[in-house]
């Protein structure tokens, strides 16, 4: 799903390229999580949780 533009939250943290299980019978295995202030903002594939990165953020995880 892809989130809409407007009231977006960026993350504070991308960890990207992970094997995570998400405990999920429709998507039991992700790759990435998107964070801001402690809380998942996404969980799933690399492309769509950088979509929550800032232009500014110089570092993934």
């Amino acid at each position: 799903m892809k989130s809409k533009i407007m009231n977006k939250t960026f993350a504070s943290e991308i960890f990207i390229n992970g094997r995570i299980h998400t405990l999920d019978r429709e998507k039991p295995i992700a790759q990435a999580i998107a964070v801001h202030q402690g809380k998942f903002l996404f969980i799933g594939s690399n492309d769509e949780a950088l979509q929550f990165q800032i232009q500014k953020q110089k570092s993934l995880i």
